[in-house]
């Protein structure tokens, strides 16, 4: 079908295409070429939308990789309270991995070399707990090779969340580019 367009009858059983009224809208992008030990995407979380796609590329300039902070409605970090699932295949040998789980940890683990989709559910509203679905390719030093990671994350703290901030483990973020998208409701 055409983009945008979704498939409807008449009243007589004719198909046709009529315009689709959601979709996803690009509501941020964060780049830069430069070292950088952290840096937030910040107030792109809003009312506006539920849920949001984040899709993300992004280099640490040593083994330690990076992570990911929840930013509370006054902008402080979310640095506790998270529960994360994770499983992964690796490159070198084909093997699937179950990663385990972490609970009440303080950030949310991204990797090293990562090209990411993120999902987040309902990060503003502040009657739900924020859950974060990821899947991406990223480097593992201690498996010497690239793998495919699929992880879940719960903030377990009810509140608001506005935005995220990413943090270099040990090393620098660089470089990096983050898109960030809305649902929109209405679909």
């Amino acid at each position: 079908p055409s983009a945008g367009k979704v498939l409807e009858t008449d009243g007589s059983g004719n198909l046709s295409f009529a315009s689709a009224g959601g979709g996803l809208t690009l509501i941020s992008k964060t780049s830069g070429t430069s070292n950088v030990s952290n840096f937030s995407v910040d107030n792109v979380f809003t009312s506006t939308y539920d849920n949001y796609k984040v899709i993300m590329n992004m280099r640490n300039t040593d083994t330690g990789g990076f992570y990911l902070r929840l930013l509370k409605s006054d902008g402080t970090e979310r640095a506790s309270n998270y529960t994360t699932l994770d499983g992964r295949q690796i490159g070198t040998t084909g093997n699937f991995e179950d990663n385990g789980s972490s609970t009440n940890v303080s950030t949310y683990y991204i990797g090293r070399h990562s090209g990411f989709e993120m999902t987040f559910f309902s990060p503003y509203l502040s009657s739900e707990l924020t859950t974060i679905i990821t899947r991406g390719y990223s480097y593992h030093d201690s498996q010497n090779g690239y793998l495919q990671i699929f992880s879940t994350s719960r903030q377990e703290n009810v509140e608001t969340h506005r935005g995220f901030k990413f943090v270099s483990n040990s090393g620098n973020i660089n470089p990096h580019t983050v898109r960030v998208y809305g649902y929109k409701n209405d679909v």
